[in-house]
């Protein structure tokens, strides 16, 4: 098993699994701020990942010891091999020991002269590696797919979105500015002179940016209530509604959704940062209360709010 072309083989097979690697490290999402459904799927492709790198690595390792009087085989197979011990801490590591691992195999076939005979067995087996190795990266690549079939699984029952929905509703004409709030632990919303407006009902509510639908402007909000999200109207009519797998205390991944929402569902062309940044600008002199620091609304004797609201509003205080 020293031929020529058995050894390029294995170096396809390692440069493949290596790249597949470093492409999906670039593409998974992070794992502290993925859905319930997101990590589902991971768990599924780091389980494949590791099949196909117990089988690379048992046929590098089979490799090394047909290899092991050509030292330069014999260091490039070590490192396929010792990219496997790398599983645990980081990917990226794993992908750059099989490319390099890969690249001296190359190299070192173009070198040297060797005319054994090929196994046709293990050529079969590499193969069969391989094309293991190509469906884990149709799989990664595609795993947003993966991960829409297991949302409408979940979605069954809710609210779905229509495109038509706006074009059988007039503009609400509601000027006042809602803020939101947080009070005993629910979410609720005020308006800019400190009145109660929507109730304090919500595990979690989005600041309200505005959308335009068919020649129409509306303000949207998403609120969160029990393990069910919602993209609301100021009248608190449903517009869509989803079964909610982020937590209601990560604002970051909650902004990201409704800007997922924002750009996907309702297909906005306007930039959902400037848009929802541009509301607050172009709104907070219209807030009495307003200080460069924050907003401050003391609007009654129950309680006083004082909110500190970041650039992008993606931190709730």
């Amino acid at each position: 098993m020293k031929s020529k072309f058995l050894n390029a083989v294995a170096a396809l097979m390692n440069f493949l699994f290596g790249v597949i690697i470093l492409t999906y490290s670039f593409i998974a999402p992070n794992e502290a701020r993925a859905t319930a459904n997101e990590i589902v799927v991971m768990n599924q492709i780091h389980l494949f990942i590791l099949l196909v790198l117990i089988c690379v690595t048992i046929a590098d390792f089979i490799l090394l010891i047909n290899n092991r009087h050509n030292s330069i085989f014999l260091f490039a197979y070590v490192i396929s091999i010792l990219a496997s011990a790398f599983y645990i801490f980081d990917f990226d590591i794993i992908a750059i020991l099989y490319l390099l691992g890969a690249f001296i195999i190359c190299i070192q076939v173009l070198r040297e002269n060797i005319i054994e005979k090929t196994n046709n067995i293990f050529m079969i087996i590499l193969g069969i590696i391989i094309a293991a190795i190509l469906l884990l990266g149709l799989y990664s690549l595609t795993y947003k797919d993966s991960v829409v079939e297991l949302d409408k699984k979940e979605n069954i029952g809710q609210v779905k979105y229509d495109e038509d929905y706006f074009k059988n509703i007039s503009e609400l004409k509601i000027n006042d500015i809602y803020i939101n709030v947080e009070k005993d632990g629910k979410w609720g919303y005020i308006n800019q002179k400190g009145e109660k407006v929507i109730d304090f009902k919500y595990d979690y509510a989005s600041p309200f940016i505005e959308i335009e639908k068919n020649n129409k402007k509306f303000d949207v909000a998403l609120v969160c209530i029990e393990d069910t999200g919602e993209i609301i109207l100021k009248n608190e009519r449903i517009v869509y509604s989803y079964k909610n797998n982020i937590d209601v205390e990560d604002y970051e991944a909650q902004y990201d959704k409704l800007r997922d929402v924002y750009m996907n569902v309702l297909e906005q062309e306007k930039d959902f940062d400037e848009n929802i940044i541009s509301n607050v600008k172009d709104r907070k002199h219209k807030i009495a209360a307003y200080k460069e620091d924050g907003y401050t609304y003391p609007y009654n004797d129950e309680y006083d709010i004082y909110i500190k609201v970041s650039s992008q509003m993606r931190w709730n205080k």
